[in-house]
């Protein structure tokens, strides 16, 4: 059974070796025998238990708070760096747009010119009424009547004029989450309690299961890779154009 069981070499127990029992007398040497240990000192009130308790307590805490901390400041700087991307995307727009109101200028200088406009006429050169009668070129549609082509140009302006509103609306709401995000990134810091930690987090979780579920009124349909979206009421079509469509979308 020994010779089965034992593969010890330094007690010379090995395969087809000599069995030699321990003589009467020698005890075995037990792990730890000999070494003394000091209780070590905790801080806090009441028994040793309950001081052990609050000390591996708070030690677990800290290390929660620790790991917390690291997401946390992963996900604010994850909606920072989008922030300042969308920040810079509607400066842009705003750009684009800020001269909306010379669109319904050329309306109305067309209009004023309308006995001088030709049929199938490409070009209409004015005097600039707005700007010290200065000579300008303004592009017409030829297939167009005088009246349909100032028309067009006062559908531009307010188009523009609306894109704006909508773009300075967006541009408000980014600045007030960029506020609010440095107000939560100051809470980022070990002497902040870890309930007001667990809070924030879910709070941003929430904030992201929201916007996953935000839902675009109407109908919709795709086709050839489009999306198509109908408005079932001037309300829907109102929040689309506002909240769900953008730049070139037709």
């Amino acid at each position: 059974v020994l010779d089965a069981c034992y593969r010890r070499p330094g007690r010379n127990e090995i395969s087809r070796g000599m069995f030699q029992p321990e003589k009467e007398g020698i005890k075995k040497k037990t792990r730890g025998q000999g070494k003394k240990y000091t209780i070590r000192e905790l801080p806090g009130k009441g028994s040793f238990n309950q001081k052990i308790e609050e000390f591996f307590h708070h030690k677990e805490s800290n290390i929660d708070k620790g790991q917390i901390i690291q997401s946390l400041t992963l996900a604010l700087n994850e909606r920072e760096s989008y922030i300042n991307t969308s920040l810079e995307k509607t400066g842009k727009q705003k750009e684009e747009y800020r001269n909306s109101n010379r669109l319904k200028e050329l309306g109305d200088l067309i209009m004023s010119s309308i006995q001088h406009i030709k049929k199938e006429d490409k070009w209409l050169v004015v005097d600039d009424f707005y700007y010290n009668n200065r000579k300008i070129e303004i592009e017409l549609n030829p297939t167009l009547s005088p009246q349909e082509n100032a028309a067009l140009y006062y559908e531009k302006y307010k188009k523009a004029k609306d894109n704006l509103f909508r773009i300075e609306k967006t541009e408000k709401r980014l600045k007030n989450n960029l506020q609010e995000l440095k107000k939560q990134r100051e809470l980022l810091n070990p002497a902040t309690e870890i309930a007001v930690l667990h809070n924030l987090k879910k709070a941003l979780l929430r904030k992201d299961r929201d916007k996953k579920q935000v839902k675009i009124p109407g109908l919709q349909f795709h086709s050839h890779g489009f999306l198509i979206i109908v408005g079932r009421s001037a309300v829907e079509n109102d929040i689309i154009l506002r909240n769900h469509v953008r730049g070139n979308d037709l």
